[in-house]
């Protein structure tokens, strides 16, 4: 993420925060079935990771 860092957080000044998930899209394609249940550990995880920083950030901006 790079060029979000870059554009977001040199030329805009923000603080910038990446969270990354994958297999997003074992529930669609067969051939990352077995991989589905890590998927969605993953994603539950990056939600739980992504409500967590944005209060952090909202109380740390209030």
């Amino acid at each position: 993420m790079p060029a979000l860092r870059t554009l977001f957080g040199g030329a805009l000044g923000m603080d910038v925060h990446v969270i990354t998930t994958s297999l997003t899209l074992a529930d669609r394609d067969p051939a990352l079935a077995a991989q589905l249940e890590r998927s969605e550990q993953e994603f539950a995880e990056a939600l739980r990771l992504a409500s967590e920083t944005g209060l952090r950030l909202a109380v740390s901006t209030a």
